[in-house]
């Protein structure tokens, strides 16, 4: 796909997903409950309606067998991990090539030493996984806090439902805890006993119970690219609906972040207008751990605004759909931009963008395709290779592009 940018300003409502990342946690929630619930606006991301299949696949399982594909979705792989451990009878659990290469070694283990049955089916520590499922008490379990909040997550939504609960030790300084922190604050709301300290989670063994339905909130992940394309655009403002200032989700943290690029938040009934003033160049330096997803958006935001750029708490890019360190490294050089990375941070010097050389790859990464589309803002045109890879977080982004004025040439 061939993009081309003509304006000056950027203007409009833009419809937003709802957040996967809190959509998988309550459909998670939901089948562990006894008398489910209504979920109102579920995610239309792959992710989400993957998971929402596969759950119903096992729900309307009569067999003692099933095999269940997350595809590309490592969040799929390892909440159903924990779930099936605890749900009698015998899964197999795969996904695509490259979901065979992202560990889950450090989940199995936790599991294991809860009771869980669980083997490897290909390499030692990766998926596919033969899970034999089956009820087992709970109880403590000790976890390396510096792989994936994911692996923690997990164990954390199936503690309720465990006749001992579960009491979890993160071993070393946690990543993303602000998805841990997501994960507590949603069972919560479904009826959990969930304590946070420091680095134990604890939860009582009380099972999960919700009266109304739960509505999920927009993606603030998915608003970043929006808050990006406002700072490169000439003038404008844009309404974003849907989120929320008391947000579950840690990437809400990206308000205060682009103040200093000229984009001043305001939030309202319906959710937020961003509107744009002058700003001035400046160094940009962050911790990324609790915020990882908005890291591309940044590296190419600073990139096309050729400002010094210092990011750390970066090193759970290199397990996500790609390395995503490496792969922005490469299509920044086709913009004839230096990125320096090393294995949890990356930095730039001020230098000036300039027309890609040659098509961005996408690495089968959805946010690769929103963080580069970006810079169609400052360049002109871009040409993203295949596209469809947004489908995994936000299908009608490119729907929303062109509402927004940008031209999108299918080749």
């Amino acid at each position: 796909m061939i993009l081309h940018w003509n304006n000056n300003a950027l203007s409009g409502s833009v419809e937003l997903p709802a957040s996967k990342s809190i959509c998988n946690r309550v459909l998670i929630i939901r089948a562990l409950t006894a008398n489910p619930f209504v979920i109102e606006n579920i995610s239309t991301a792959e992710d989400s309606q993957n998971l929402h299949n596969n759950l119903e696949r096992f729900r309307q399982n009569k067999k003692s067998q099933l095999t269940l594909d997350v595809g590309p979705a490592g969040t799929n792989m390892r909440f159903l991990t924990a779930f099936l451990a605890t749900k009698p009878g015998s899964y197999t659990l795969k996904g695509t090539a490259r979901m065979h290469q992202r560990p889950v070694k450090p989940l199995v283990n936790a599991l294991k030493q809860l009771g869980a049955d669980i083997e490897y089916l290909e390499k030692e520590g990766y998926p596919p996984l033969r899970i034999h499922g089956k009820e087992f008490t709970g109880g403590e379990v000790r976890l390396p806090a510096d792989v994936s909040s994911q692996f923690v997550s997990a164990l954390m939504m199936i503690g309720p439902n465990l006749s001992k609960g579960l009491e979890i030790k993160l071993d070393g300084d946690p990543v993303s805890y602000s998805y841990i922190h997501m994960t507590a604050g949603i069972m919560k709301q479904c009826g959990a006993e969930v304590n946070l300290h420091g680095n134990e989670v604890q939860i009582a063994p009380a099972p999960y119970h919700r009266e109304n339905s739960f509505t999920v909130e927009s993606d603030w992940s998915a608003a970043s690219y929006w808050y990006g394309m406002l700072a490169l655009a000439g003038e404008g403002g844009i309404s974003l609906p849907g989120l929320e200032k008391e947000s579950l989700q840690g990437d809400s943290i990206l308000g205060e972040w682009m103040e200093p690029f000229g984009i001043r938040t305001v939030f309202n009934e319906e959710g937020v207008s961003l509107t744009k003033a002058k700003s001035e160049p400046f160094a940009f330096s962050k911790d990324f751990t609790l915020a990882p997803d908005l890291a591309q958006t940044f590296i190419t935001l600073l990139a096309a605004k050729g400002y010094d750029g210092k990011l750390t708490g970066l090193r759970t890019l290199r397990i996500k759909e790609t390395d995503r360190l490496k792969a922005l490294k490469a299509e920044l050089l086709k913009f004839d931009i230096r990125l320096e990375i090393s294995s949890d941070r990356a930095s730039l010097k001020p230098q000036k963008l300039q027309k890609p050389t040659a098509p961005i790859q996408t690495y089968h990464d959805h946010r690769m395709a929103m963080a580069f589309a970006m810079l169609t803002l400052k360049t002109g045109t871009i040409e993203i290779q295949h596209p469809e890879v947004v489908g995994k977080s936000y299908p009608a982004f490119w729907d929303e592009m062109e509402k927004a004025g940008m031209e999108l040439e299918q080749e």
